[in-house]
């Protein structure tokens, strides 16, 4: 009995060092996290770019010689493609996604 306490009083003295490693590679994982969803973010962005050009070229071509038609073309698909980006940089908020997937802790 007198055994069983001495160990259960030693394991007692390691916990505030195991709850602050603990709680120390929590923070590092959450700003891993937080670190990755902006730069995926970041080449949501350049993408965009990419993409509004490549949306011009597309249009140039199919639209030939039509100034109308080319004008109609780029403003369409270009909205089609802004909604959409937007929709998942809403959904790619790197505080909100980092805790739906619990490494960040929830009071972030």
């Amino acid at each position: 009995m007198i055994i069983s306490m001495q160990i259960s009083m030693m394991l007692l003295s390691f916990l505030p060092f195991t709850i602050s490693l603990i709680t120390e590679n929590s923070i590092k994982m959450c700003y891993l996290c937080l670190q990755g969803m902006v730069g995926i973010i970041h080449d949501l962005n350049d993408s965009k770019a990419t993409i509004l050009a490549k949306i011009d070229k597309k249009c140039s071509t199919l639209s030939g010689m039509d100034v109308e038609l080319y004008r109609l073309c780029v403003t369409t698909l270009s909205k089609i493609y802004l909604k959409i980006t937007a929709k998942m940089e809403k959904q790619f908020d790197p505080n909100s996604f980092c805790r739906k997937i619990h490494i960040c802790p929830k009071f972030l």
